[in-house]
C-alpha cells in the first residue's frame, strides 16, 4: 500500500503485539493510531522507518520497554501520545531533535530519571505532559524559556528543587500542574504575570512562605 497516509485501528481488542513489519508500512504514512487495543510487548525499533509520520498515538495499551531511539528519525512528527501504557526507562535526549513536535504526552507510565535538559529547546512544543511517572531531579531551566507552551503537566513524580522566578516566562500558559512532587522554597511572585493561566496546581509539595 504505497499510497497509505492514514491508519487507525484504535479501540479494538486486538490483544497482540506490534509486529516488526510495522516498519514496512508506506513511507507516506502520516497518521498512525493504535490506542486502546490491548497491545503488548515493546514498540519496535522499526517504527523509525515511518519517516513521514505526523502523529503517533498508542495510548491505553500494555506496551513495555523504553521508547525506541529510532523515534529520532521521525523528523516530521508533531504529536506523540503514549499515555497509560507501561513504558519505562528514560526519555531519550534524541527527542530534542524533533523540532516539529507540538505535543509530547507520556503520562501514567513508569518513566524514570531526569527530564532531558534539551526538551525546552523544542521550539514547536505546546503540550508537555509527563505526569504520573517516576521522574527525578529538577525541572530543566530550558522549559521556563518556552514562551509558547500552553500546557505543562508534571504532577505525581519525584521532582525536587525550587520554582524559579523564570516561571513567569510562560506567558501564554493556560494549565500548569506540578502537584505531588518534592518542590520546596517559596511560590515565585512572577506567577502573577501569567495572565492567561486558568489552572494552577501546586498541591502536595513542601512550598513555604507567603502567597503574593
Amino acid at each position: 500500500m504505497p499510497y497509505l497516509t492514514y491508519l487507525d485501528f484504535g479501540n479494538n481488542p486486538l490483544n497482540d503485539i506490534l509486529p516488526l513489519s510495522i516498519g514496512n508500512l508506506s513511507t507516506s504514512l502520516q497518521y498512525l493510531y493504535g490506542y486502546n487495543c490491548d497491545l503488548k510487548g515493546s514498540i519496535p525499533n522499526e517504527i523509525g522507518n515511518l519517516t513521514s509520520l505526523i502523529k503517533l498515538s498508542l495510548y491505553g495499551n500494555e506496551l513495555t520497554g523504553s521508547i525506541p531511539a529510532s523515534v529520532v528519525n521521525l523528523q516530521k512528527l508533531q504529536g506523540l501520545s503514549l499515555t497509560q501504557t507501561i513504558i519505562s526507562g528514560s526519555i531519550p535526549g534524541s527527542h530534542c531533535e524533533l523540532q516539529n513536535l507540538n505535543a509530547l504526552v507520556l503520562s501514567q507510565n513508569l518513566i524514570t530519571a531526569a527530564i532531558a535538559g534539551c526538551v525546552g529547546n523544542i521550539t514547536a512544543l505546546r503540550y508537555l505532559c509527563i505526569n504520573a511517572n517516576r521522574l527525578t531531579s529538577s525541572i530543566p531551566a530550558s522549559i521556563w524559556l518556552q514562551k509558547d507552551l500552553l500546557v505543562l503537566s508534571l504532577s505525581s513524580n519525584v521532582l525536587s528543587g525550587s520554582l524559579p522566578q523564570e516561571i513567569g516566562n510562560l506567558k501564554v500558559a493556560i494549565f500548569i500542574n506540578i502537584s505531588v512532587n518534592r518542590f520546596l522554597g517559596s511560590i515565585p511572585s512572577t506567577i502573577g504575570d501569567l495572565q492567561t493561566l486558568s489552572n494552577l496546581t501546586l498541591a502536595h509539595n513542601t512550598l513555604q512562605g507567603s502567597i503574593t
